[in-house]
């Protein structure tokens, strides 16, 4: 069903906060919802000690998804240098090892702009990922900036993902040597929405980021899950 309005039962919105390696302040208020579209705002403000402000929803303690799942989320990301989007991207329910990013987008790639898959052990010193980077060119879209359909397929064995029904990666038992590790251990995974501004992956932005309008506005038309039949 479209999104009417933030289901609070199922997600939380941060408000006053600040995350580490990005330069944008959390803020309630970047978050809305029109005509049945979720939009996080990129702004050119200060507030909380930083630069800029955005938006960040999330599932956490509230709602989460066996080690076996599907999902799928329809998203539109901004392009702008500095803008770093992530419409879903899923972490283990006990703040375990792990991290599965369905989506990434960096606005600095703007010229040949990428869809960015990628899974991750823990963080810290012995932090490792493995990404699987594919040109939206593959879905003949040069700007990166138009509406797709991303779902990613937790099965026994393999994470795999779609773009538009074009399946863009794929990761496997023993590709890498550590997906059983973190991704056949019987994990719960909570939902994360977010549009990041800076830090190290995305880049600060500069005079060439168009603010007006919805430039830097991330939006979600609906995040739909599936689950296997207990």
């Amino acid at each position: 069903e479209s999104l009417n309005d933030i289901d609070e039962k199922i997600w939380a919105i941060r408000d006053d906060k600040s995350n580490a390696n990005e330069h944008s302040y959390l803020q309630a208020e970047n978050v809305s919802t029109v005509d049945g579209i979720l939009r996080i705002k990129g702004k050119n403000e200060s507030a909380g000690g930083r630069n800029y402000t955005s938006g960040y929803i999330d599932t956490n303690g509230k709602y989460s998804l066996p080690n076996y799942f599907r999902a799928e989320i329809r998203a539109k990301v901004p392009m702008e240098q500095g803008m770093w989007a992530a419409p879903l991207w899923l972490r283990p329910a006990d703040f375990s090892g792990g991290e599965i990013d369905l989506l990434e987008t960096y606005g600095k790639e703007s010229a040949r702009p990428k869809i960015h898959h990628t899974i991750h052990t823990d963080y810290g010193p012995g932090h490792e990922f493995s990404a699987k980077p594919a040109y939206y060119s593959v879905v003949d879209d040069p700007t990166g900036t138009e509406w797709h359909t991303y779902v990613v397929e937790k099965v026994p064995g393999s994470i795999t993902m779609w773009t538009d029904g074009v399946q863009t990666a794929r990761w496997t038992q023993g590709d890498p040597s550590w997906f059983n590790q973190y991704y056949e251990a019987n994990k719960r995974w909570q939902l994360r929405v977010n549009l990041q501004i800076g830090g190290s992956w995305g880049g600060l932005p500069d005079s060439t980021t168009d603010w007006s309008g919805d430039k830097t506005t991330m939006m979600v038309d609906y995040i739909r899950t599936w689950v296997p039949n207990q």
